[in-house]
């Protein structure tokens, strides 16, 4: 299988990742399980939040189940209570946050559940799917054999903070990237390359704003510099007007 190959199914793995994990929710539901769903929320009610994980983990990695994001808004939260579950077999754990390997390949569903010191609970849902990963290293073993097939004991002694085509970039950046971490003309583009388009469109547009408002502004200025210049003739007008009737009111009294 080649690389393009491979990186199109996990590509497509990623993205059945969360249909897959609601459609194990209703397998749940015809177990009799409980299924956790999020609380239709009323006055006082806490917010259960689980931190961003990836779709798909490596199973040697430990990784932070997190939910510092939830939160009580007229209390505080007494308990954090999680479930992570892989065919059928439960993990709870009780931390606001806690390490956790997805030592077991494939789907974990996980379920966040918090309450409050009002006795009010609320749940939260994510699922990834873990791939194996024989070294811990972070880096998934069909990765690994791709460019390093002459592995020694299933090992490759390459690590994901490894860079051995020298080109500035990690494995594991590589390996994110799906960039060949072999070949230096392969690599991760950096920000000034992925969004020059971006960077240049903003550029335009901040252009166009400025050069719209200093014509505005000019234009303004004009109008301001003409109604001074109306005003002032006017002014003119009358004095002059002022000027040319004084003599013959003074004609008229001397009579």
């Amino acid at each position: 299988m080649t690389i393009s190959t491979r990186a199109s199914s996990l590509a497509l793995l990623g993205l059945l990742v969360s249909s897959a994990a609601f459609a194990g929710l209703a397998g749940d539901a015809q177990e009799g399980l409980p299924i956790p769903a999020r609380t239709a929320q009323v006055e006082g009610a806490p917010v259960a939040q689980i931190a961003w994980l990836p779709d798909i983990v490596s199973n040697g990695t430990w990784w932070s189940l997190d939910a510092t994001g939830s939160y009580d808004p007229d209390g505080f939260i007494v308990n954090h209570t999680w479930r992570i579950v892989i065919d059928n077999r439960s993990t709870y754990l009780y931390g606001m946050v806690e390490q956790f390997k997805f030592s077991a390949l494939g789907l974990h569903k996980i379920f966040l559940t918090v309450r409050d010191d009002g006795g009010h609970v609320d749940d939260a849902f994510w699922a990834v799917y873990s791939i194996a990963d024989s070294d811990g290293d972070s880096l998934p073993d069909w990765w690994e054999d791709r460019y390093w097939p002459t592995a020694i004991n299933g090992l490759d002694h390459q690590s994901s903070g490894d860079d051995p085509d020298g080109d500035g970039h990690t494995n594991l950046e590589e390996y994110e990237a799906l960039t060949d971490p072999t070949d230096p003309s392969s690599h991760p583009l950096s920000f000034w390359e992925e969004y020059w388009l971006h960077i240049l469109l903003l550029s335009a547009g901040v252009i166009v704003v400025v050069s719209l408002s200093v014509r505005f502004l000019l234009k303004r200025h004009r109008e301001l510099e003409k109604k001074k210049i109306e005003y002032a003739i006017e002014i003119d007008k009358e004095l002059t007007k002022d000027l040319e009737e004084e003599p013959d009111e003074e004609k008229r009294s001397g009579e």
